[in-house]
């Protein structure tokens, strides 16, 4: 069964097999996210009482692997918004 990217739903992306993080697979793989805001800003949306280091890495390999250098996660477990946003830039992107 072939897919392509316009028939998957919006929390699916594919990575392109020619994408140099990629070169290694020899099949395009999917990853499963959150919210992926007009391409160009990822949002991963917790409810837990903390957010842990494993769910930032988790983030920023998305982040990488798609080359898209903002992300947000967001945790509806806090009182106050503010305090459950946790923003995340890629080292060395260019935010141009």
């Amino acid at each position: 069964m072939s897919t392509d990217a316009t028939s998957l739903p919006d929390d699916l992306a594919l990575v392109p097999s020619d994408h140099p993080r990629a070169a290694a697979r020899d099949c395009r793989t999917p990853v499963r996210f959150d919210l992926l805001v007009n391409r160009c800003l990822f949002v991963e949306v917790k409810a837990v009482s903390d957010v842990h280091p494993i769910n930032k890495a988790q983030l920023l390999s998305y982040m990488k692997l798609l080359d898209i250098p903002p992300g947000l996660i967001i945790n509806f477990n806090e009182p106050k918004l503010i305090d459950g946003l946790s923003r995340l830039i890629l080292p060395g992107a260019n935010l141009e």
